[in-house]
């Protein structure tokens, strides 16, 4: 199998053929500056191709292996051009931050329990998504935010969860 897809690349590749044509040259204003097609137009150029187009150019039908070679080259070729087009997200720095701020607008909730409970879930995301964004990316601002936001959320939450246990602990039920 490897044999054959070699043999599909190097006949990609040494055969002369009109599938993929040279842009013609322009004459730009500086002539230092000379422009070149870059290899992912011809890439994409072979990923429009059909199994009747590679026979018509071949004058032969292909086998059923030769066709699933074919399908199988097509698929890398779109996987590797998926992986080099994707840029770092900043989404997700963006988001941690919102969950930052609403991790500490839950502290200050006058309800104890939503409150509580909206700042927790905040805090925890906040700093998981802090983390993840910034192993990503070392320079977003808005991880670092948020992940200091986490911090001084769990802070924040340790000190009244600890006023509330004092409070509880020191309130007496009885009338005397």
């Amino acid at each position: 199998m490897r044999l054959l897809i070699a043999a599909i690349i190097s006949w990609f590749l040494c055969a002369n053929s009109y599938a993929s044509t040279t842009p013609p040259i322009s004459y730009n204003e500086n002539p230092g500056i000379q422009r070149s097609a870059t290899p992912s137009l011809q890439l994409t150029g072979i990923l429009k191709l059909k199994v009747r187009d590679i026979e018509k150019l071949t004058g032969r039908k292909l086998k059923l292996k030769e066709k699933i070679a074919f399908k199988f080259f097509q698929w890398k070729i779109r996987k590797g051009l998926r992986i080099t087009k994707e840029e770092p997200k900043k989404n997700k720095g963006k988001t941690a931050l919102i969950f930052g701020i609403i991790g500490l607008a839950g502290l200050i909730t006058p309800i104890p329990i939503v409150g509580g409970l909206m700042a927790l879930v905040g805090i925890i995301l906040a700093m998981v998504l802090g983390y993840d964004a910034k192993k990503q990316n070392p320079d977003d601002k808005n991880a670092k935010t948020a992940i200091v936001l986490g911090w001084i959320g769990v802070g924040l939450f340790v000190v009244a969860v600890a006023i509330v246990v004092a409070v509880l602990a020191t309130w007496s039920w009885s009338w005397g």
